[in-house]
């Protein structure tokens, strides 16, 4: 596994489809998962969860975090 210090400056547009083709090859998505939908709802997630909840509250963006990955995820699973 690479380490957060090994990636340099990849942005998630970089980082993320090797991961996605990886989840699909494996099974753990449907090969006929839509890839560019995929990152853009994991970017999103990415983006939004703090945007929203940062200024009001902070502490619930790890928990938030879970709660829409797990939503993704089903929904790409079963879509």
């Amino acid at each position: 596994r690479v380490g957060l210090d090994q990636l340099g400056d990849l942005g998630l547009d970089s980082l993320l489809p090797p991961l996605i083709e990886r989840a699909a090859a494996s099974g753990e998505l449907p090969a006929s998962v839509d890839r560019q939908g995929t990152l853009l709802a994991l970017c999103n997630v990415f983006f939004g969860v703090p945007l929203l909840l940062g200024p009001r509250a902070p502490q619930l963006i790890g928990a938030a975090y879970r709660q829409q990955l797990d939503l993704v995820w089903k929904g790409l699973r079963h879509g």
